[in-house]
């Protein structure tokens, strides 16, 4: 069905012998049109290539196995970002995971790997799961710093002649930078805050003012949040403190009361005991009185 609207659309198509530098460019074009906004465009090129990457007929005869694994890896991050683009982030997410397969099954690069982790940190963080986004995000750090303390080793430095160190640290400090926003959405806000002392850090080693600027305003906006936090907690501190003095203090009023309302429900108790005090010296002396008369009798 695709591939007769293809045919249909680029009638080239039915004569041409498919190889790596054909499905490159397909590739690079699916991705131009969709930076354009030409979304059925590029989805129509980058789908081409994921059937043709996969296709085993006599059409992909001069791919070699290599090359074909390469491509297919290739199409996956790129299908990835563009339905990431068109906001189908569960469908990008699906292609997304696929490239990192495929880049670890080819033992791509380092560098290329983590690239895909970093897009599968950012289409977790747009489905609301900050905590594996945060994982993957971690996963990439490792790769980027390991390839860094590769490049800067004279022994192993000739493995990565193609890699820039500029190119290379402004990525470590992207890479910190989404794990601050991951730890952030998170409220693991000490790692946060971490992580994004040490995105200025990279981003001072590779002059880079736009991601140092970010991650300065991030820096600045999380250490207010903590402030504000620690002033609530302490806050929340005294009122707790205060509150144990003052529900003693409420204690004893609510025993008063209860005395208080006692009394008012029995008003003749006090009064009775006061006639009772009295009466008892009369009644005292009646005795008294009585014992005289029975001497006098006698």
């Amino acid at each position: 069905m695709l591939m007769d609207e293809i045919s249909k659309d680029t009638p080239e198509m039915t004569s041409v012998v498919v190889n790596c530098k054909f499905l490159v460019d397909l590739n690079h074009k699916g991705m131009a049109a969709m930076s354009q906004g030409k979304y059925e465009k590029a989805r129509k090129s980058l789908r081409l290539c994921e059937l043709l990457a996969t296709d085993t007929s006599q059409t992909t005869r001069a791919l070699a196995l290599d090359d074909r694994r390469k491509i297919y890896a290739l199409t996956m991050n790129n299908l990835g970002c563009y339905y990431k683009k068109i906001k189908k982030p569960n469908v990008a997410l699906k292609y997304m995971v696929a490239a990192l397969n495929a880049d670890i099954a080819n033992k791509a690069p380092k560098s290329h790997i983590a690239s895909t982790q970093l897009n599968i940190c950012a289409i977790l963080s747009q489905l609301g799961k900050h905590l594996v986004a945060a994982k993957y995000a971690q996963e990439a750090i490792s790769h980027l710093e390991s390839t860094l303390s590769d490049l800067r080793d004279p022994a192993r430095v000739g493995r990565y002649s193609n890699v820039d160190e500029r190119s290379l640290l402004a990525t470590v400090a992207i890479a910190y930078y989404n794990l601050g926003a991951e730890c952030e959405h998170s409220n693991d806000l000490i790692d946060a805050l971490e992580a994004y002392e040490r995105v200025v850090e990279y981003a001072q080693q590779c002059d880079s003012t736009d991601v140092l600027q970010f991650a300065k305003d991030a820096k600045r906006g999380l250490e207010k949040k903590l402030n504000e936090l620690e002033g609530a907690l302490s806050r929340r501190s005294v009122m707790r403190d205060e509150g144990s003095v003052m529900k003693a203090f409420h204690d004893s009023v609510h025993i008063a009361r209860i005395d208080l309302n006692r009394m008012k429900r029995s008003p003749t108790r006090g009064t009775q005991h006061q006639a009772d005090s009295q009466r008892q010296p009369r009644a005292a002396s009646q005795m008294q009185q009585h014992k005289w008369m029975v001497k006098l009798a006698t």
